[in-house]
């Protein structure tokens, strides 16, 4: 546990997600020289940045939103397991599905008559989503490990070449659309605040669209390029990840 102050807290969100959202450019880039395995490493890297970010973003967005000062107490176990970081960007990515129209499951249980559950009900529901999504923290930390290294298992070698291509395609995009949902959440946020205490991510939103929205930004880049109202386009038609 640590004590921060809202400006300090926010300084620290912006560097995670800035540095999320780098990690998917990068991952992006050996992606498209079919380095699948380094890449889908790097997505995994970009979503436990996150984590920490959604850690940071529960505890403090009401006082970045009232301008509340006082300092608070920060949980720093998330900061320090990987897999507590992606089980927290896992489940804030449930809401995928709803925000984007695809992607993971929505928050709410399936079948009839859920709306009159007790205690017990809704806790056995919060176990089970916590144990699928500690479980898809452990598939992640094992494709980040085998993304980056040759090693032995019991079923012969293992090495990063063995990650096929439509499969980190899809991951890619996912942790693209899951760290825009966050920028798009915070400036959503800020709608009505004045100008003066508006902290604007665009830049962070617009590099990701890439990955987030490949085909849509294809589609834009070679609009722009046919108009020339932003020069050359060289470097952002070739997209082969499409959402």
């Amino acid at each position: 546990m640590v004590v921060m102050n809202p400006n300090a807290a926010r300084e620290y969100w912006r560097a995670l997600v800035e540095n999320a959202t780098g990690l998917i450019r990068d991952a992006h880039a050996l992606y498209d020289i079919a380095s699948f395995g380094r890449a889908r490493s790097l997505a995994v890297l970009a979503e436990e940045e996150l984590g920490k970010a959604t850690t940071v973003y529960d505890k403090f967005a009401d006082a970045w939103t009232t301008g509340e000062p006082t300092p608070r107490d920060l949980p720093t176990e998330t900061a320090r397991h990987h897999l507590a970081k992606y089980a927290a960007a896992y489940e804030f990515g449930r809401e995928l599905d709803a925000f984007w129209g695809g992607g993971y499951e929505t928050q709410l249980p399936d079948g009839d008559g859920w709306e009159s559950w007790g205690a017990n009900e809704w806790k056995s529901w919060h176990d089970e989503q916590q144990a699928r999504s500690l479980e898809a923290a452990r598939a992640a930390n094992a494709d980040k490990q085998s993304g980056f290294y040759v090693d032995l298992t019991a079923d012969g070698l293992s090495t990063p070449d063995r990650f096929k291509e439509e499969d980190v395609a899809d991951q890619l995009v996912r942790a693209a659309q899951v760290i825009e949902m966050m920028l798009i959440k915070d400036h959503t946020r800020m709608q009505n605040l004045d100008d003066s205490r508006y902290d604007g991510t665009h830049s962070m939103q617009w590099s990701l669209m890439r990955t987030s929205h490949g085909q849509e930004w294809s589609d834009w880049a070679q609009r722009a390029a046919s108009r020339e109202d932003r020069g050359s386009s060289d470097g952002v038609t070739d997209s082969r990840i499409d959402p």
